[in-house]
């Protein structure tokens, strides 16, 4: 055998590295024990510490990376997009961080390997080999409870199963409740990962994934009751072949996302169910010959059924849609791609690709060339990326929400939501520092400018969805802009004290030629943020966690007058996202005591107690803000409320072995 490739990396006290490539790696392993969430490792957490990454608030439902908004990222299981890829709230993604070994996040989706996204992957991985050592962790907190087990069945087979189950209610129901609104919600995802190797060049893995939520919020005011329901599914085959001078890839795969929103205001109801499913195949060869080649393609079926509107009252008895009719799409795609590794010298690299993505879907087609290169100079541990390219995205999540709710729907590109295009530029610089007794700190830093046509927005509102001729394509509206951005971060990587410090800012904005011909900022505008997070070793079984974020607040379009005519509610608006909510911050604090117990012939058991609090000083963050009218007086007031998620404390308990 012929080893082509060796990759040298050290053990991170933070669990973070950033690749020669520009990529981000976590361990997940290494991620245990660090800050937490309601006894929760969530990888996701962690990723929206580091600098460009931003969550836009307590309830947001995504990530936006470098001013992109949260549909231009994807994350991804074997290969298999999931859509909605978070619980309720933003505080739990739908990923196991126990599951699974390693997390990547790539900035931008380009290079051969890349998928049609203009933001960000990010790729969860179990090794495509088998687990040949008997291991589990159960856990229970005051929140939910999970267990996650790694079975060797042979040698050659192996079997890892997760899941967790919430509970969040029997203790938190009081907090979630005042005077104004009363909140219940659960939620349960479930992994499952079939590792086989018939032979040493050879193997098979299967990944199933299942994630269901239910969310029921009462606004006792004006007696409206919402409720909404989501769930993610998914299944996906690899098979990766190795020979001594080439390898192939091989993946297939069904991805589905379904949601429905009830809800109900005094003798008014609505139904909103909206479904999207996604099957495909991948494959990826790659060759070592005198420069590095890798082919691949990305083919796809997509059948998404944005929205299908039900009301019952406001002058229907019936219940039945008054939509003019139910919307549903059907497309395909294609994309074929190659790149080259050159390498001038030991230091000095350049990779340029090209990829060729066909669409099809009714009326609409569509076929892009994609060119693009990235450099790479590496000198002992430093080094310095630049990539540029151009990319595409088929399709777009809009709707109601600015912060990422389930209740937000896919709509593949038609003949009049145009894909969107981009040319994307991100440079990063990675040098490690070694300051006498203080210890080996990594400084990186990164820089990027995205040139963006037909971003997509929903201009629609409440009252849109119960009009007779409602149909979901007629309020998304199209523009272009930009976004520029960088970002830094000083991490520690030894000694007691570990973590890091990350800041950033960035630009977005867009021009929608229908509402006004100057450029505004997108919902999604970064502003600044910066993040910083500790973690010391108090003795070897106690270490303690901090961190602090602070960030400007989230983008929103203020209301500049409001009056009543003939008993209907009339407002105007100022400039589309023109105000900011207030600055969110927040400090996160964990301590967790760690033993070992053994006894002679059983295997040791590894045992966490976990003592977390969230939003420690009880910041009381904005996440919206309207107008309540009172129309019998006419009289109105401003109207902020604020995250319920305030000086949260839990508990939790986790057993290894």
């Amino acid at each position: 055998m012929q080893l082509h490739e060796i990759t040298v990396s050290g053990d991170s006290g933070t669990g973070v590295r950033v690749r020669t490539d520009g990529s981000i790696d976590l361990a997940n392993a290494r991620l245990a024990g660090m800050m937490q969430a309601f006894g929760e490792d969530d990888v996701m957490r962690h990723l929206k510490m580091m600098p460009g990454i931003e969550g836009n608030g307590d309830y947001s439902s995504g990530f936006s990376v470098d001013g992109a908004d949260f549909s231009q990222s994807v994350c991804r299981i074997g290969d298999a997009p999931v859509f909605f890829p978070y619980h309720f709230g933003g505080i739990f993604s739908a990923f196991n961080s126990r599951h699974f070994s390693s997390t990547r996040l790539q900035r931008n989706c380009g290079g051969a390997a890349g998928t049609c996204r203009i933001g960000a992957m990010v790729d969860f991985g179990v090794p495509l080999t088998p687990d040949s050592v008997l291991s589990g962790t159960v856990s229970a907190g005051l929140i939910n409870s999970g267990v996650s087990l790694k079975l060797p069945v042979t040698r050659q087979l192996s079997v890892r199963a997760s899941g967790r189950l919430s509970y969040f209610n029997m203790l938190y129901s009081k907090l979630l409740k005042n005077d104004e609104s009363a909140t219940n919600y659960g939620f349960h995802d479930l992994n499952l990962t079939a590792t086989y190797a018939p032979t040493t060049s050879d193997c098979l893995q299967l990944n199933l994934f299942e994630s269901r939520d239910h969310l029921k919020y009462d606004e006792l005011a004006t007696d409206m009751n919402v409720a909404l329901r989501w769930h993610n599914r998914l299944a996906t085959l690899q098979w990766i072949h190795t020979a001594p001078s080439w390898q192939w890839r091989q993946n297939a795969f069904v991805s589905s996302f379904g949601s429905r929103l009830d809800m109900d205001i005094i003798e008014f109801g609505m139904q909103m169910p909206s479904t999207i499913t996604q099957a495909g195949s991948t494959g990826q060869l790659t060759l070592w010959r005198s420069a590095k080649w890798l082919f691949a393609y990305d083919a796809g079926y997509t059948s998404a059924a944005p929205q299908n509107v039900l009301v019952s009252g406001y002058g229907s008895d019936t219940g039945e849609s008054l939509s003019s009719s139910s919307i549903s799409y059907r497309s395909t795609h294609l994309t074929m791609s190659a790149e080259c590794e050159i390498k001038f010298s030991h230091a000095f690299r350049l990779s340029p690709w090209c990829k060729v993505a066909a669409y099809h879907q009714g009326n609409c087609d569509a076929v892009d060339l994609l060119p693009g290169a990235k450099l790479s100079i590496i000198s002992n541990e430093n080094f310095f990326t630049l990539s540029m390219g151009r990319v595409v995205q088929h399709l777009h999540q809009v709707g109601l929400s600015e912060i990422g709710m389930a209740s937000n729907f896919w709509i593949p590109s038609t003949t009049g939501i145009n894909p969107q295009r981009a040319w994307s530029t991100t440079a990063q610089w990675i040098r490690p520092l070694s300051i006498g007794r203080m210890g080996r700190f990594k400084l990186s830093a990164h820089a990027y400018c995205r040139l963006l046509t037909n971003a997509h927005e929903y201009s629609g509102d409440l009252l849109s969805l119960i009009s007779s001729d409602y149909r979901a394509t007629d309020h998304i509206i199209t523009g272009k802009g930009y976004a520029w951005g960088a970002g830094a971060m000083l991490a520690r990587e030894s000694g007691r004290l570990t973590g890091w410090a990350s800041y950033s800012f960035g630009v977005s904005r867009l021009q929608f030629n229908t509402l006004s011909h100057k450029m505004c900022p997108s919902s999604f505008d970064p502003g600044h943020s910066l993040t910083i997070f500790g973690r010391y070793r108090l003795s070897r079984r106690l270490d303690t966690s901090a961190s602090w974020h602070i960030a400007s607040g989230r983008r929103i379009t203020p209301i500049t007058q409001i009056y009543i005519i003939a008993d209907k509610v009339m407002m105007e608006h100022g400039g589309r996202n023109g105000a900011h909510l207030p600055v969110y911050h927040r400090l996160d604090l964990s301590l967790n005591y760690h033993f070992t117990s053994s006894q002679h012939g059983h295997l040791p058991l590894q045992h966490q107690l976990s003592f977390t609090i969230f939003n420690a000083y009880g910041r009381k963050n904005v996440e919206m803000q309207t107008f309540v009218v009172d129309p019998p007086t006419g009289n109105y007031h401003l109207k902020s409320p604020k995250s319920l998620y305030r000086f949260l404390p839990s508990l939790s308990y986790a057993i290894s072995f």
